[in-house]
């Protein structure tokens, strides 16, 4: 069984194949929960999905850090974009 405290301390590692392994995790342990509600159950399938897809693409000798990701995202933006890609324009 997956605690918050363990997808926390995954989060926090920087290691994305263990966060999202231990995400992964907690969302089957609740999509099997008696009191998940047909609602809960068709979100948390689609975060299953997604998290699942995600992994596949993931190598398994590859290290991901999420933080140098991150990094090398923002790095690879041009100056003056701002977060939808368009240029920022001059008041």
């Amino acid at each position: 069984m997956v605690t918050l405290s363990e997808i926390l301390a995954a989060a926090q590692s920087g290691d994305r194949r263990a966060t999202l392994e231990a995400l992964r995790d907690q969302i089957a342990l609740v999509i099997d929960a008696p009191s998940t509600t047909g609602a809960e159950l068709a979100s948390l399938a689609r975060q299953m999905i997604v998290v699942t897809e995600i992994l596949e693409g993931i190598s398994d000798g590859q290290a991901v850090n999420l933080v140098n990701d991150l990094a090398a995202k923002r790095a690879s933006r041009k100056p003056g974009a701002n977060a939808s890609g368009r240029a920022a324009s001059g008041g």
